[in-house]
């Protein structure tokens, strides 16, 4: 008796414990009503505000049929009814992200150690919570020849789960640093899509928040799913922009930490046609 009284107050916990795990799945706003969907500050809690139907969001912890969700830069939204919200997994293809260690990156001009070579530049400060970046004079070359800003090459490569091209939907080649250790599981981009070259970006002076504004992009498919742009993502990008913070955004679930740790870092021959693509000289932006 004593033994199965036990067994199902253990039970109960595992489930309780299960339904309030980090999904971390990219969702999309699917009202059924039609109406906007309303977020509040915990289950059954207060309303904050409302969301329109097709914005794209970011799953967090599931308490019963409530679910906390962030927006596509990793921000709190609040609490939403899950059957409201149509989620998937993170998609890793098959290329990309290409996993690269510390002297691999280097190789590529990038360096996120303490004790970088010479000739090199340091990008903005964010915080704590995101790592730094300093670039190597050879890539400091290219973006000039470019016409690349640097802070928006600052921006977007450390724009973590930015993917697609907002203008063509192309896969932007990414990468995830590995050697920074699990706890930091980003995918960063390699390259800067061209209507955000010379994107405005606002950084606040103490630090801990950047944000780089889309008004410059022909807005067409949404820069983390690869899909087709919704008015309401697109409504989003040009109000809000992409942001950065030092705080802790959304994680990936644990099928797509599985799908990235399952490829073996790049070769020397990834790598070099890796760097050959990255060095293609290409159009500066008017």
């Amino acid at each position: 008796m004593v033994r199965a009284f036990f067994w199902s107050i253990m039970l109960t916990f595992c489930l309780l414990y299960s339904n309030m795990q980090a999904e971390a799945a990219v969702c999309v706003v699917a009202d059924p009503t039609g109406t906007r969907l309303n977020y509040r500050d915990q289950p059954s809690g207060a309303i904050l505000g409302s969301l329109k139907n097709g914005l794209t969001v970011f799953s967090k912890d599931r308490e019963g049929r409530w679910v906390s969700v962030v927006d596509i830069s990793g921000f709190s939204i609040g609490y939403v009814y899950s059957m409201y919200i149509k989620c998937n997994d993170f998609s890793v293809s098959s290329k990309y992200p290409v996993l690269l260690g510390f002297d691999q990156l280097r190789n590529l001009g990038i360096d996120y150690s303490n004790k970088p070579k010479n000739k090199s530049k340091e990008c903005f400060y964010i915080g704590d919570g995101l790592i730094n970046l300093r670039v190597y004079r050879e890539v400091l070359r290219r973006l000039e020849t470019s016409k690349i800003d640097f802070d928006a090459y600052c921006f977007v490569t450390r724009a973590d789960g930015l993917r697609f091209d907002p203008e063509t939907g192309a896969r932007l080649r990414t990468m995830w640093p590995y050697e920074l250790g699990e706890e930091f599981q980003f995918e960063f981009p390699l390259e800067v899509p061209r209507c955000l070259r010379k994107a405005k970006v606002r950084i606040r002076p103490s630090g801990w928040f950047a944000q780089i504004s889309f008004a410059s992009c022909d807005l067409r498919y949404n820069p983390v799913t690869g899909a087709s742009i919704s008015d309401a993502d697109k409504e989003f990008l040009l109000d809000k922009g992409l942001r950065l913070s030092g705080e802790a955004g959304p994680e990936p679930s644990e099928t797509s930490v599985a799908s990235v740790r399952s490829k073996k870092p790049a070769t020397s021959s990834q790598l070099r046609e890796l760097k050959k693509a990255l060095e293609q000289p290409s159009e500066p932006v008017r």
